[in-house]
């Protein structure tokens, strides 16, 4: 007799894609004498096994799907709801079963007597501590049967009037003779419409579909359906919700033109690039549903902006210079082109500084800003006492999402006495430039990739034309996730910088480079892991180097300890090395994780302490990673 044929209704079946469910709520509860639920009635502790003899896939997967595999955890309270919760997973286990190409699997279930069960290896103790011994055990009898292979593979397509080329059924990742698997399928479907809209047909949309099962030749033949329709250019961009923004600066944020052939991937980019202006909270792209007579898909975007002003403060503590704060406030679009405008003051006992900036995005371009910032300040260290002011202007482009530089130009006049020296007053002239190269994968708490930043600047005083120097400096920082759950990271951070052109004595006091102090060598004073005059007091160094380590760890989520090792000090000489003292810190952290950031406290102890300088410890608690 001829073979028994089906056509499959895949999309309701076997192409269904399994969907896990948790325990129901409905299920029967035991009865009373009087046949009325038990509400104090014991829960009934369960352990569920699967065959041990199924292939590797199958041995990984029926487990998650099962529903009373995954509630073993909320046992119900009779036997008689371990069995309803096994009937409902015997027809998931057999959709997973056929969607993985196991057509003539059976499943069937039992319930044994704990003590009836094979006794349970180390492994199943361990992951059962502290769980109520099982009284049940629930074991599911699966018999997976052969598995099918594809067999026919057809791609075919309707309404194509610009003769869209059939893509083959090996580029789609179907193969006959591989597993007849669902998920196969699926994904060649969405790979097929997907490359039918990069190709510009915007409204390519899925045909019906067509799988006919052959159990004697334990094949599955299957047909897809692709309806392209015509290829699109873009046409009008429209915005709502843009009240108080210039569309033109909107508009420079998308990155395609109307004529342009349509490109899915451009309406990606272009809702990127309006998230980046920091002023929306959500940005819904809508094109069109249907093309125009000169077939252009209009597309418009759905803005929903978030305040434009905030304001915030923050709190610090470190031992070498006592309590700090922070207070901003910012306007993120001050004269409705997304103008970023930020006024802050950072005050502790030694430091107070107040400074604004203002960016101009897309200036002359897009992805390029203009900056200008000012500053006064005024500082009472024991390396210097300094009182400054400034301002500066620039352009920093965007080379992508992880790269910028910038280039400008500043002056700042400074009044400054260096430590038992007569004051000396400074006009520096400086064209400062930078590349930021940053491919961490988090701002705030990063756990994989690093940062590079390098800046460089020449200087010249033009209140004492004999002052020239070049000032540069490196730092970048790697994070290795070593483990995910729970989660530890190996964080490294090094930092060199270099002054040319002047001795050390002729270079300003608050230009030169120091060490040590909470982002330096923990466990070291502020500016005090180097060299020292005859009171004990920083004198600085025209070159610096300074290396870090930390490992992070984090439980409980919102939980994490560091120990990390610190090293570093400041050179005479124009670049790093010398016979000079190598500074070294080290000690533990805490890490209170928060929304905006982890709330950071790290005790520092010196390694190599000086007898009459350094201190047993240093505290420090801030907001943010060390680095």
């Amino acid at each position: 007799m001829r073979a028994r044929r089906f056509r499959a209704a895949l999309a309701f079946l076997a192409l269904l894609p399994v969907v896990a469910c948790g325990p129901s709520r409905s299920e029967q509860q035991p009865l009373g004498a009087e046949g009325e639920p038990s509400p104090t009635a014991p829960p009934v502790p369960y352990a569920v096994r699967f065959p041990s003899d199924l292939p590797p896939d199958l041995a990984k997967l029926l487990p998650q799907v099962a529903e009373s595999a995954r509630g073993v955890g909320e046992p119900p309270t009779s036997r008689l709801a371990i069995r309803q919760r096994a009937e409902k997973d015997v027809g998931l286990l057999q959709q997973a079963l056929r969607a993985e190409g196991y057509f003539d699997a059976t499943v069937d279930f039992r319930l044994e007597d704990a003590k009836e069960a094979p006794p349970e290896g180390v492994v199943q103790k361990l992951e059962r501590a502290g769980e109520a011994a099982p009284q049940v055990v629930l074991v599911f009898e699966v018999r997976p049967g052969p598995r099918y292979r594809f067999g026919g593979i057809r791609v075919e397509l309707v309404d194509n009037p610009d003769g869209y080329p059939a893509p083959t059924p090996a580029s789609l990742g179907l193969v006959t003779g591989e597993p007849a698997r669902t998920q196969a399928v699926l994904d060649a479907e969405r790979t097929m419409l997907d490359a039918a809209r990069k190709a510009g047909f915007a409204l390519a949309k899925l045909g019906e579909r067509d799988a006919v099962v052959d159990h004697a030749a334990r094949t599955m033949d299957v047909a897809l359906r692709l309806d392209p329709g015509a290829r699109a250019t873009f046409g009008e961009v429209s915005f709502t919700g843009a009240e108080g923004i210039e569309i033109g600066f909107l508009r420079g944020r998308v990155p395609f033109r109307t004529g342009e052939r349509f490109d899915p991937a451009l309406l990606d980019e272009s809702q990127t690039n309006l998230f980046d202006t920091n002023l929306f909270s959500t940005i819904i792209v809508k094109p069109a549903e249907q093309l125009g007579p000169d077939r252009s898909l209009d597309v418009t975007y759905e803005l929903h902006q978030r305040p434009p002003r905030s304001i915030g403060a923050e709190l610090g503590y470190q031992t070498d210079i006592g309590p700090s704060a922070r207070l901003f406030w910012e306007h993120r679009n001050l004269f409705g082109g997304g103008e970023l405008f930020r006024a802050e003051t950072n005050l502790s006992q030694p430091d107070q500084k107040a400074s604004v900036a203002l960016t101009k995005p897309d200036f002359l371009r897009t992805r390029q800003n203009l900056l200008a910032n000012g500053a006064v300040e005024r500082q009472d260290l024991k390396a210097y006492k300094s009182t400054s002011i400034g301002a500066g202007l620039g352009l920093e482009r965007e080379f992508s999402r992880q790269l910028k530089g910038s280039l400008g130009v500043a002056f700042r006049y400074a009044a400054i006495q260096d430590r038992n020296k007569p004051e000396e007053v400074f006009g520096l002239v400086s064209l400062p430039g930078s590349l930021d190269w940053n491919f961490a994968d988090d701002r705030f708490n990063p756990t994989r990739g690093g940062t590079l930043l390098l800046t460089a600047a020449p200087y010249i005083d033009v209140l004492g034309p004999s002052r020239r120097f070049f000032k540069t400096r490196f730092t970048t920082t790697r994070y290795l996730e070593l483990l995910d759950g729970p989660e530890l990271v190996l964080a490294l951070r090094g930092s060199a910088g270099a002054i040319f052109g002047v001795a050390t004595s002729d270079v300003p006091a608050d230009e030169r480079f120091y060490a040590g102090g909470g982002g330096s060598v923990r466990g070291i004073a502020f500016q005090k892991a180097g060299p020292l005059d005859e009171h004990n007091d920083p004198r600085g160094g025209r070159s610096l180097a300074e290396g870090s380590i930390e490992l992070r760890s984090r439980f409980k989520n919102d939980m994490g300890f560091v120990l990390f090792l610190d090293a570093g000090t400041v050179f005479d000489t124009p670049l790093p090395g010398g016979s000079e003292r190598l500074f070294f810190g080290a000690g533990p952290g805490f890490r209170y994780f928060t929304p905006i950031g982890p709330v950071r406290v790290d005790l520092g102890f010196p390694l190599n302490p000086r007898s009459g300088v350094d201190e047993a410890f240093q505290l420090y608690i801030s907001i943010g990673q060390a680095f």
